[in-house]
């Protein structure tokens, strides 16, 4: 009986990390589970266009481009943002804004840097949930 006692105590010290490590990888398995999980995720809303007219009369006279977010099959917001001046130019000036502002706030800016050479790109930020 004495002889097993013995043993048992350094079995137990090498199958403790065993045992911590199963129970991360169950831990990290119910993490990604519940991650991946479908969920029910507010509407996108979009500014209607019509918010936008009139923006020219302000000195804001930029082609709104737009980025598409990949999210699967989640319906996700787009990106505006402002990419004015040289398309080839080697000096460019990323500008971002603070919330909640948008590019319009740099207009005179970017109007200035790509009038003497530089690429501007003005990045909006999408909203909150």
């Amino acid at each position: 009986m004495l002889h097993k006692k013995r043993y048992i105590i350094p079995v137990l010290i090498l199958m403790f990390p065993i045992v911590i490590s199963l129970a991360f990888i169950r831990h990290a398995a119910s993490f990604l589970f519940r991650a991946l999980k479908p969920k029910n995720y507010p509407p996108v809303l979009r500014t209607p266009e019509e918010s936008f007219v009139g923006l020219s009369s302000l000195g804001y006279t930029f082609t709104p481009n737009f980025l598409e977010l990949c999210g699967g099959n989640l319906h996700l917001p787009r990106v505006h943002y402002v990419d004015e001046g040289p398309p080839n130019s080697d000096r460019v000036i990323l500008l971002i804004h603070g919330e909640p502002t948008w590019s319009f706030l740099y207009r005179f800016m970017i109007k200035s840097l790509s009038n003497n050479g530089y690429r501007v790109i003005a990045l909006d930020f999408i909203g909150f949930w």
